[in-house]
């Protein structure tokens, strides 16, 4: 996921990276996540191109330059083509930097508190020539430091929430992928480690499941609600150097649990997590 301005020609890009690029073509729409994820572009560059989804996918895509002209149907990939885009095309997530001037207060405030290299965003096509939906590409706020890519979060500070920094970086850390934390007057910040994932877990070991299940209790965090049996696949967990991981964006809104309340937590996380677990043949 590293963006680099080394370009490439279109004869170098493999035919299933043209066949996204001939999809995206058809028309597209960028989406941004609404977990906790704060805007990438700053609202008067956003207010600049008007309202509503349209307008917002133009903003995005002139903040992307060379590359947006690529994806909003430029005749040839030639011109912009950078190593960024060419992951996005192979169905590969891929980091984009964007001028400091357009991004977001909370974005460059964000990147401030975490020394980044650069701030932008994370793009991942999602899907293509979609009937309902037309073609759709997932973006993320993010940062990149030392080549690696965190995701930004950022939630209000409750008041009734006293722990510090370091309690609640190390509560995320027992059950999302690595982040670090920042705090202002108001809100919590967070950079959360992404990583490129193999899709969606079908299902899952006992070794997985019983290292999961020791970490969430560690972790007295009230994630993984909308966990159901008849769920056809466990869509907010990652697996991340052979461990599962919480990848929604709400787990910096999560509820520390009361003492009283991890018990019956944990054991309904296991009840439900127990489904999905692989059955050993003979």
């Amino acid at each position: 996921m590293e963006n680099n301005p080394n370009n490439h020609s279109k004869s170098q890009l493999s035919p299933e990276a043209i066949e996204t690029l001939s999809d995206l073509h058809q028309g597209f729409n960028i989406i941004q996540a609404t977990d906790c994820t704060p805007p990438i572009l700053s609202r008067p560059y956003r207010v600049s191109y008007g309202v509503g989804l349209e307008e917002q996918n133009n903003a995005m895509t002139a903040a992307l330059g060379e590359s947006g002209e690529v994806l909003n149907r430029a005749e040839t990939i030639e011109s912009g083509d950078s190593a960024a885009l060419s992951e996005l095309l192979e169905h590969k997530p891929a980091f984009f930097k964007i001028g400091t001037s357009i991004l977001s207060d909370e974005l460059r405030e964000a990147s401030s508190l975490f020394d980044a290299d650069d701030a932008g965003a994370i793009l991942r096509v999602a899907f293509t020539g979609n009937s309902m939906y037309g073609s759709k590409i997932d973006s993320f706020p993010a940062i990149k430091n030392n080549e690696v890519i965190s995701r930004i979060l950022v939630s209000k500070r409750h008041e009734s929430d006293h722990r510090s920094k370091e309690e609640i970086e190390k509560s995320l850390n027992y059950v999302t992928l690595p982040s670090q934390v920042a705090l202002t007057e108001d809100r919590v910040i967070a950079a959360v480690r992404f990583v490129e994932d193999d899709g969606q877990l079908k299902s899952i070991t006992q070794s997985e499941l019983d290292d999961w299940m020791g970490r969430y209790e560690k972790a007295g965090l009230d994630v993984g609600n909308d966990i159901s049996t008849k769920d056809e696949s466990l869509d907010n967990f990652i697996l991340y150097r052979g461990a599962l991981h919480w990848c929604d964006g709400d787990v910096l809104v999560a509820r520390p649990l009361d003492p009283q309340e991890t018990t019956a937590k944990v054991e309904a996380m296991r009840n439900k997590l127990q489904h999905f677990v692989k059955v050993a043949s003979s």
